[in-house]
């Protein structure tokens, strides 16, 4: 994390409180003020961005898997971090496996062109549950993301072979960003959804499809990814975005 000058702390406190009040109402802004935004001389800052929450060293890279799957990577600079936005999520879908080719072609009739975005988001989760019970031809049961969640949770197979799904397709495609912008610094893994499913990434083939990258599986292997947890990221990078030069 960034140390922050202490002696900028209350006029930067200022300005995202502005900002805060502006886009959540007074309200909701004092309870993030009082619970979040400690100046403390003996301690880092609060990360005050996703600048500087999300990055090490190196490119880094970091996509969320909400309403529409956003890429973005940030790049250093000699004074800030260079946010670099991208349309990514609208890239085209690559089927893997017999599987994810079977899933192209249900989506296919009923979409056309099937993008990324249209698979990693909760209606992309519905989405895949639905699929996968016609092709195994079961009656779906669940009409939510987070009834399909909460079935693969109680061991129903069907929506425990879609939620995994999800995730080895999240893998692929956040290891194909990976290898697209260079992000030796790390993935970074933001949205409502992911931080939802933490507990289903160890037994899932997230790092595997996340690494299966022919003779590049070797660089994929040494980038390391993170789940964003932290509150707030959209509201401090904008809050961090009023100090950087580099954002227009």
């Amino acid at each position: 994390t960034r140390m922050m000058n202490p002696d900028a702390g209350e006029q930067y406190v200022e300005e995202v409180a502005k900002l805060g009040e502006a886009a959540f109402g007074p309200r909701e802004m004092k309870r993030f003020m009082e619970q979040f935004m400690t100046w403390d001389a003996d301690a880092d800052a609060m990360s005050v961005s996703t600048q500087t929450l999300l990055i090490h060293q190196r490119n880094s890279k970091a996509f969320s898997t909400d309403k529409t799957r956003r890429v973005a990577g940030l790049i250093p600079s000699q004074r800030h971090w260079i946010p670099l936005t991208t349309e990514g999520g609208h890239a085209t879908f690559a089927p893997t496996d017999q599987r994810e080719r079977q899933l192209l072609d249900y989506f296919t009739a009923r979409y056309g062109r099937v993008s990324i975005e249209r698979l990693l988001c909760g209606q992309g989760l519905l989405d895949l549950y639905l699929a996968h019970a016609a092709l195994l031809n079961v009656t779906a049961s669940y009409n939510t993301p987070a009834e399909v969640t909460g079935a693969a949770r109680a061991g129903d197979r069907v929506a425990r072979e879609a939620l995994l799904r999800f995730i080895r397709i999240l893998g692929a495609c956040a290891g194909d960003a990976a290898l697209t912008l260079g992000a030796l610094g790390g993935v970074y893994l933001c949205g409502g959804i992911t931080p939802r499913l933490i507990e289903w990434l160890p037994r899932s083939d997230f790092r595997r499809a996340f690494a299966d990258k022919g003779r590049l599986s070797a660089y994929n292997a040494g980038i390391p990814t993170w789940v964003v947890t932290a509150p707030w990221t959209g509201l401090l990078g904008a809050a961090e975005a009023l100090h950087n030069e580099e954002v227009t």
